[in-house]
């Protein structure tokens, strides 16, 4: 029987959607409105039994498996200064009353973490575009400083190999008050440009993986990626040897693997893209929403999801490996797609 030996488990949380927290309940503020139009659902914010879900599988997994955690964006849910303050204090420690009693404790989550179009709203709600309009405030450039950023080399004993993560602003190139930014539409050349240099020319002993919030498998206008941000990103791929996306936004896991090309120099080589869903996001109607008519609005939303993403050594090679944990009533548990891609040697 061959041996496979795990070289790294990584756990991928997205589109948390901090919100404004009621000290009563440590749950995100949904103002009854918002029960008449589907536009609002994106600023549900979080759902405080989701953290508390969250934080209990985090822990589990570090302990098992040394886990470490990944971020693919929208820690909040309108881009406020308190709620990017909410969500690291969750990520870096824990959150304390008035706000919950729940965290994840991972003091170096922003090495490994990216921003998503929520968190470039302006925080306000109003006539005039807000909150999607007009942003951001300074919690962006608080929490995410430095973009995009290549990490170090990542060691994977006993093998010669090493894994490096690169992660870019797919928002980064929309106007504050552009029809991409109302849209959710990400636009980053300009990010894939600075990454590129970033990383320098392709390693053979490199494992590269690329987080980024906007799914490049999106197909449609909205919440997907523009016409020259996609055609970069193929080339991006390509040129810069990336085995892995990792992707949220559409809060629907999706785990798949595509081909690329190029004619100069030639080469084929397949890239796997693991999407995660909306992780912590409410997907329940809360129980005070009724539309005009005096009835719960028919609505329903995504589950929440996270990914686990391991490697693994089998017979001089090493495989990606993920799958999809959906919170159940009690747990997180495996229910969704997989997928594994051989990312180690690459095909020259």
């Amino acid at each position: 029987m061959t041996r496979r030996i795990r070289l790294k488990t990584y756990v991928q949380v997205s589109d948390l959607h901090f919100g404004d927290i009621d000290p009563a309940t440590f749950y995100s503020v949904a103002p009854t409105y918002w029960s008449n139009s589907e536009c609002f659902d994106g600023l549900l914010g979080h759902e405080y039994v989701a953290l508390q879900r969250l934080t209990k599988f985090f822990r589990d997994m570090r302990k098992s498996e040394q886990a470490e955690l990944l971020v693919s964006g929208d820690l909040t849910s309108m881009g406020k200064v308190d709620q990017f303050n909410s969500a690291n204090d969750f990520l870096k420690s824990k959150l304390r009353p008035p706000k919950g009693q729940v965290g994840l404790g991972v003091s170096n989550w922003q090495e490994k973490a990216i921003p998503g179009n929520h968190d470039y709203f302006c925080g306000v709600v109003n006539w005039t575009g807000g909150p999607i309009l007009g942003g951001p405030t300074p919690g962006l450039t608080q929490y995410f400083p430095n973009l995009p950023f290549a990490s170090p080399r990542i060691p994977l004993p006993p093998t010669p190999a090493v894994l490096r993560f690169v992660g870019i602003d797919t928002d980064a190139g929309n106007w504050r008050y552009g029809w991409n930014r109302l849209w959710a539409r990400g636009s980053f050349v300009n990010q894939l440009t600075a990454a590129q240099a970033l990383l320098g020319p392709p390693a053979e002993d490199e494992i590269r993986v690329l987080l980024l919030h906007h799914s490049r498998r999106c197909s449609g206008f909205m919440l997907c990626i523009d016409n020259q941000s996609r055609s970069a990103l193929d080339r991006f791929l390509i040129q810069s040897d990336i085995s892995v996306l990792l992707s949220g936004h559409k809060h629907r896991p999706f785990i798949d693997h595509f081909p690329l090309t190029s004619a100069a120099p030639p080469r084929a080589m397949d890239v796997m893209e693991a999407r995660c869903g909306t992780t912590t996001q409410r997907n329940v109607v809360p129980l005070n929403w009724f539309n005009l008519l005096g009835l719960p609005p028919n609505r329903s939303w995504p589950p929440n999801t996270l990914l686990v993403h391991r490697l693994f050594e089998e017979r001089g090679t090493i495989r990606w490996t993920t799958e999809t944990y959906t919170r159940t009533t009690y747990r997180f548990k495996i229910l969704g797609p997989t997928g594994s891609l051989q990312v180690w040697p690459r095909p020259r």
